[in-house]
């Protein structure tokens, strides 16, 4: 929808106050945030120096003074763990759970099954789109600079999309709560692009002719404001109608002044921008990349001074007696100088050719600082917890390791990353899958429309793809009135919540075993059945516990069994006494036949 003239003038004074402000509270990070993209990934951050060239040679140039790249590394390291830990692609890392029903084990066969059909209608729609590579690119924008912005928004062919927006090309506020809540993003779009995003009959006349002419690919500039409705004028409320949240589009260099591009609604916050670690009073994170800025300038420091070292090794400063000067001479392996006796030979008290400086070169002492330097950047990147069982297995001596030096060494990882893991919950997980839910629930009531009017019309032709997945949408709708929330089962969240809830029964288990060797009778106060519950809700493994009613049933069914056997047992045994007996007296009377029947006659005589 675009705003007709009498909305655009106040839409447009108030978009400008706003950019005016945003543009002032950014101001005094980006010297940092530029020293921190020049000192580790030069690709992130590009947009910093206001650029609309993408295939400018400024981040060539500045990659070019990265000598050593532990530096570029360690951002790939960190992103590529972030993600196998958090939203690993190969594993279910979330599920929807009703709030009231306090866990999975308060609702009904059906209502877990929805909830599990929804939940897997949400894993699907986001493997299905560009999430997953898109959160490799946010989690090293995250780690680099302390803040990372994204908008998740509906997409026509995968349901949902999540765009990463560049370091310098998003300015960002937040509520007295600390979410992010309004956006301010410069887009540097084609020619193209801005005409398939708006359409060509809503493009200023100037891109309209571009695109006439053929020239797709020039460049254009838009500007983005998202923000919550109840900021917006009042008199333009009512163009995002119900939507909580609005979206303004204008482009620059339009001649016609107040001229909105186009005015959009969300029924969620689009907004994703996690950050790593909020200083009081700012909202714009700090990241590793600060932490560790010193420590990347030393790096590059000594790598400088090592070439020079191997410089001046291959190739030595010489000193050359004045008499030779102005003649030719090779200082290639085997080449041979002429020169005239006694002129600069060795009676004139010194060799004619030979380095100028003696002095021995300790590499090894740079090597191993620049050792040490690396080492330093990759615990502060925690390379080392998230290669924790790479190392284990390829490292010296190639040892087995203990489960509980497994244990422990996991608590460690847990512990180190468990302020990141609460922070990323709120700023990054919570949103995503709230705004997936959000998108796929307007989905769902679309093609359940759909549905509903081709069963009406018989399933007619060409519905198909609208009834593909058909129970899955239904499920989604049915548990629309349920107070959901979302439980992360990732490796992270599980050994975080494994470690601090099952820590203290493993101690209670270990205490336990060593006193009931004394006295096995107080080993009756331990409830392992609770624990094991315990465990599992830990774990998040509910679907492998069954509830008490069907433990109830399988107990009594194998006392039954129990009692049964012990009674065929017993049936057993006494039929085997009978036999014996039986055998005895068989032997009896035929000792008795073969004496002549007389050996126990009464009184004790012989026939």
């Amino acid at each position: 929808m675009r705003p007709d003239d009498v909305q655009s003038q106040p839409l447009m004074k108030w978009a400008e106050t706003v950019k005016a402000g945003l543009l002032k509270e950014r101001t005094p990070i980006e010297a940092l945030w530029r020293e921190i993209r020049d000192n580790f990934e030069p690709k992130l951050g590009r947009a910093l120096d206001d650029e609309r060239n993408l295939n400018d040679s400024a981040a060539k140039k500045a990659a070019e003074k990265i000598i050593n790249s532990k530096t570029r590394d360690v951002v790939g390291r960190l992103s590529s763990g972030l993600q196998s830990g958090i939203t690993n692609q190969a594993r279910q890392w979330f599920r929807l759970v009703d709030k009231a029903a306090n866990g999975p084990e308060g609702n009904t066969s059906n209502e877990r099954k929805a909830i599990d059909t929804a939940t897997e209608l949400l894993q699907s729609t986001i493997a299905g789109s560009n999430i997953y590579t898109a959160l490799i690119s946010l989690y090293k924008r995250l780690g680099q600079f302390g803040t990372a912005c994204a908008l998740l928004v509906p997409d026509e062919f995968t349901t949902v999309r999540l765009d990463v927006i560049d370091e310098g090309a998003y300015w960002i506020g937040q509520d007295r709560r600390g979410r992010v809540c309004i956006l301010l993003r410069r887009c540097d779009w084609t020619v193209r692009q801005v005409c398939e995003e708006f359409g060509l009959e809503n493009v200023p006349t100037f891109i309209r002719k571009e695109y006439e002419r053929g020239n797709l690919e020039a460049p254009s500039r838009c500007w983005n404001i998202i923000a919550p409705t109840r900021e917006i004028p009042r008199e333009v409320r009512g163009l995002f109608a119900e939507h909580p949240f609005a979206s303004v589009y204008w482009i620059e260099g339009d001649r016609q002044a107040n001229r909105f591009a186009e005015a959009r609604g969300y029924d969620y916050n689009p907004i994703i921008a996690p950050r790593w670690d909020t200083p009081t009073g700012s909202v714009y994170g700090l990241g590793l990349g600060e932490k560790a800025l010193p420590d990347a300038k030393e790096l590059q420091m000594l790598e400088k001074a090592k070439l020079e070292i191997v410089a001046q090794e291959k190739n030595p400063p010489m000193a050359v007696p004045e008499s030779l000067r102005g003649q030719r001479i090779s200082l290639a392996p085997g080449a041979i100088n002429y020169y005239a006796p006694g002129v600069g030979g060795q009676s004139a008290g010194h060799v004619p050719i030979a380095p100028i400086d003696q002095r021995q070169k300790r590499l090894d002492y740079v090597m191993q600082t620049i050792a040490d330097v690396e080492q330093r950047l990759g615990r502060l990147w925690f390379e080392d917890l998230f290669a924790m069982l790479l190392q284990i297995q390829m490292g010296a001596g190639k040892r087995q390791m203990t489960a509980t030096e497994v244990s422990e060494l996991a608590s460690e990882k847990i512990a180190l990353l468990g302020p990141i893991l609460t922070r990323l919950n709120s700023d990054l997980l919570n949103p995503l899958v709230g705004g997936v839910y959000a998108i796929c629930l307007a989905d769902a009531e679309s093609r359940l429309d759909a549905i509903q009017g081709a069963e009406l019309l018989g399933f007619a032709t060409g519905v198909e793809p609208v009834l593909a997945g058909a129970e899955r949408y239904r499920a989604l709708a049915e548990i629309e009135d349920m107070e959901l929330d979302v439980e992360y089962t990732s490796t992270l969240h599980i050994e975080q919540l494994a470690n601090s809830r099952t820590a203290g029964i493993v101690k209670l288990c270990e205490y336990g075993s060593m006193l009931g060797q004394m006295k096995p009778e107080c080993l009756d106060y331990f409830d392992a059945d609770e624990a094991f519950k315990l465990g599992a809700r830990s774990y998040m493994e509910f679907g492998v516990v069954v509830d008490d009613k069907k433990v109830e049933t399988i107990r009594e069914g194998r006392a039954a069994q129990t009692e049964q056997q012990m009674q065929m047992a017993q049936a057993a045994n006494q039929a085997e006494v009978q036999q014996k007996q039986s055998e005895i007296l068989k032997n009896i009377a035929a000792e008795q036949e073969a004496a002549g029947g007389m050996a126990f006659a009464p009184g004790g005589t012989a026939a």
